[in-house]
């Protein structure tokens, strides 16, 4: 079996979480950029990652460009994002909102916290988390909003590394 990790990040989250799946499967990595037909032509199956943005996965054109491509292809999808990975409904409505029908149904889907570090962020970004956590319903949830945290970890990658060897076996 042949496979490929494609990913796309902002702040290196998403990134760091593709490269350590493409270490221990032992498949390359690409930036959504590299990902072309003839890189995937030959794969079996694709794991696809991104952070999420705004609300938003940062590889949807790509995967919404490319639904053709990855027809009749085992796809592992995963996201990263701030939310706690126990928010299972705010985090399902990430995929539903921003995969195509047809390519979620295909999919296996894998949601990883990330991180945030006001330092490394840009300064609109840290202008629109400030205005979010304004806006914020509790104070607790305002001051998560403006705390760091890292929870990137390879063990979140478990249960998605799993599933890859299983289809492999």
């Amino acid at each position: 079996m042949q496979g490929v990790v494609v990913y796309k990040s902002r702040y290196g989250a998403a990134k760091q979480y593709a490269l350590w799946l493409a270490e221990a499967l032992n498949i390359p990595a690409l930036t959504e950029k590299e990902a072309d037909e003839t890189a995937l032509r030959h794969c079996n199956y694709i794991i696809a990652g991104s952070s999420i943005y705004m609300g938003k996965i940062m590889l949807k054109d790509w995967l919404t460009k490319n639904t053709g491509l990855l027809k009749n292809k085992k796809i592992f999808l995963f996201i990263v994002g701030a939310a706690p990975p126990e928010q299972t409904e705010k985090t399902r409505q990430y995929f539903s909102d921003n995969i195509p029908a047809d390519l979620l149904q295909q999919s296996s889907c894998f949601y990883l916290q990330g991180k945030s570090i006001f330092s490394e962020l840009s300064w609109l970004d840290k202008l629109l988390l400030k205005a979010g956590a304004h806006f914020a319903p509790t104070p607790e949830d305002k001051k998560a909003m403006l705390t760091d945290f890292n929870a990137i970890n390879k063990h979140n990658l478990n249960e998605l590394l799993s599933a890859v060897k299983q289809l492999q076996q």
